[in-house]
C-alpha cells in the first residue's frame, strides 16, 4: 500500500469508530444493521492494515483518546485501552475532582475492572459482575 491508501483506510476506520461509538451510547435504541457494517468496515480495513504491519486501532485511539471507549459505573468510568498488536487493557478512573482524573488501577478483563469498582460499593449488593457489563452498552455485542 502507498502512504495515501494507508491514509485512506485509516480515515476510514476512524469513520467507522465515531459511527459505532455513537450507535452503541444508544443503547437498545441502536441500529443493529448499522452496527454490524460498520464493524464489517473496521474489520476489512484493520486486515488490510495489519498486512502493513499497521494497528489502526492501536494507532487512531492513541492519537484520538476520544475514540476508546468509555463508561461511566457509579462513580468511576472504565477506559478500554488498544495494546499494539494484542488485547486490551481498561483502565478505571474516579470521577474528577478539580477537573483531574484520577487513574484508579488497570485490568487484563473488563470483568476485572467492573469486579473492582463494584468491590468499592458492598453496601450496594445491587448488581452482579454481569448485570453491570450488560448496563455497560458501549462494550457489549
Amino acid at each position: 500500500m502507498n502512504s495515501f491508501e494507508i491514509y485512506k483506510a485509516v480515515r476510514t476506520w476512524e469513520d467507522m469508530r465515531v459511527l459505532e461509538i455513537d450507535l452503541l451510547k444508544r443503547g437498545k435504541d441502536k441500529d443493529q444493521t448499522k452496527l454490524l457494517k460498520c464493524r464489517e468496515v473496521m474489520e476489512r480495513m484493520s486486515e488490510l492494515l495489519a498486512n502493513d504491519s499497521t494497528d489502526v486501532e492501536y494507532i487512531v485511539t492513541n492519537t484520538f483518546p476520544n475514540l476508546k471507549k468509555t463508561a461511566w459505573l457509579y462513580n468511576y468510568y472504565i477506559e478500554e485501552n488498544k495494546i499494539e498488536h494484542s488485547d486490551y487493557e481498561y483502565s478505571i478512573f474516579k470521577a474528577p475532582l478539580n477537573g483531574e482524573n484520577k487513574k484508579v488501577n488497570t485490568f487484563p478483563t473488563l470483568v476485572g475492572a467492573v469486579s473492582e469498582i463494584l468491590s468499592y460499593y458492598p453496601e450496594l449488593g445491587l448488581k452482579t459482575v454481569e448485570e453491570a457489563i450488560s448496563e455497560l452498552s458501549i462494550f457489549s455485542d
